[in-house]
């Protein structure tokens, strides 16, 4: 599972349709490529929030609802402490209607 908090290169909110769509172009096209090496990787990625699980019970739950594209109770809630009212990109569709809809309700 992808999931992405999406901002511009300054790190900045993506404010408008259009920005949005410029960054879904350029993941459309060679992204892959940005992650051939680690110093690559570096300079578009970079990791603003990690949560631990508790033991290899709750990482196999969690892992098992994703695989259903459900997010986790632990998922929804670390999405809305370091992700509340951002752009999210995630790889699969119905993982990612499923974070909306628990989301925004």
């Amino acid at each position: 599972m992808d999931v992405f908090k999406v901002t511009d290169s300054d790190g900045k909110k993506i404010e408008t349709q259009k920005q949005l769509e410029n960054i879904k172009d350029c993941i459309r096209k060679d992204l892959w490529k940005e992650f051939t090496s680690a110093e690559s990787a570096r300079k578009i990625v970079k990791l603003q929030a990690f949560n631990k699980f508790e033991n290899t019970s709750d990482a196999l739950s969690a892992a098992t609802l994703l695989i259903d594209s459900k997010p986790s109770k632990g998922l929804r809630k670390f999405l809305r402490a370091h992700c509340d009212g951002e752009t999210l990109a995630v790889a699969d569709s119905k993982l990612s209607n499923a974070i909306k809809d628990k989301l925004v309700s």
